[in-house]
């Protein structure tokens, strides 16, 4: 038997596929912006969800991108600010509460996402406006702490052209929450206490005292959100010139003499007036609306009263820690 044997050559060849090239405009360069952020920042616990706490803008050259084939249009944050992603558009951060959003500008565009969001690019000639707007957001409790960005946040690629790159300075920046405060509300700030008709009887010697009148301070509050409660100190003056007494002496217009008026708290401990500030209240988180129990009543002053009208009139200054 006889046996022949063949030799079957094959060729390959690999033509390698054409790949889109996208490139800058003559003698341009990508955008390397720099988003100057403060060192330090107070946030007000009394935001509302949602509400933004900070936002600054930087913007860069108008670019002219060539691409040469459809391509890849890639851009979004280089590393995840925090934990994740907290909506969408919103990056949670080192701080429970406070999340960022990158825009890129100009325009009403959405924030950017982690990892890097792709979209096909057509062939042809595009022009990038470069900027960003970086926007903190409150989307729960906030309290004081570092907040961490990275310095590198963010970049735009054109296939394997970059187009632009924004970085932050600092990337560390010290967040304090503003403690509430409070404001006298609607006719408490001009309160008006009726002593009432009293028998003059009832002044038989210095440091005598009619019965006390009852009334109320009224106070709205940004409440806090952070755990925290403040204290609300307060500073009576006499309006009427008296120095730092325990009682009001009578306005210029009264036609009785004798008398004074004592500031009292609700269980009846004396106000001394001048430059000492009485812890009167503390607002608790939540809290958003407070009232301040006060008395004030007639002392005699003098070894002898003359009837009449007795008019006093204090001033009180709110302070809080």
């Amino acid at each position: 038997m006889k046996c022949s044997f063949g030799l079957l050559m094959i060729s390959l060849v690999i033509t390698p596929l054409a790949t889109a090239e996208c490139r800058l405009g003559s003698e341009q360069q990508p955008a390397r912006l720099a988003l100057a952020l403060p060192a330090q920042l107070q946030l007000p616990a009394a935001a509302g969800i949602g509400q933004v706490l900070f936002s600054k803008q930087v913007n860069g050259p108008s670019l002219k991108v060539s691409c040469s084939q459809p391509a890849p249009l890639r851009e979004g944050w280089l590393h995840a600010p925090g934990a994740g992603n907290a909506q969408p558009g919103l990056l949670s951060t080192s701080i429970a509460g406070i999340s960022v959003r990158l825009r890129p500008l100009p325009g009403e565009r959405s924030g950017l996402t982690w990892p890097m969001n792709e979209r096909m690019l057509p062939a042809g000639e595009h022009r990038f406006d470069s900027g960003y707007e970086l926007a903190l957001i409150k989307t729960g409790p906030i309290s004081a702490g570092e907040l961490r960005l990275p310095a590198v946040a963010a970049e735009a690629y054109a296939g394997s052209q970059l187009i632009q790159r924004l970085g932050l300075t600092p990337a560390v920046i010290s967040v304090g929450v503003q403690q509430p405060t409070c404001h006298l509300e609607g006719s408490s700030r001009d309160t008006q206490v009726n002593l009432s008709v009293q028998s003059w009887s009832r002044f038989r010697g210095l440091g005598s005292q009619s019965a006390a009148v009852d009334f109320e301070l009224r106070l709205r509050c940004q409440p806090s959100t952070n755990g925290r409660s403040v204290q609300v100190l307060a500073q009576f003056e006499d309006a009427s010139g008296g120095g730092a007494t325990d009682h009001l002496q009578l306005a210029g217009e009264s036609s009785a003499a004798g008398l004074g008026v004592r500031l009292m708290r609700s269980d009846g401990g004396l106000l001394q007036l001048g430059t000492t500030r009485h812890n009167l209240a503390r607002v608790r988180s939540g809290d958003d609306f407070v009232r301040i129990g006060l008395r004030a009543a007639y002392v005699q002053i003098a070894q002898s009263v003359r009837p009449g009208v007795a008019r006093a009139r204090a001033t009180v200054l709110l302070s809080y820690e």
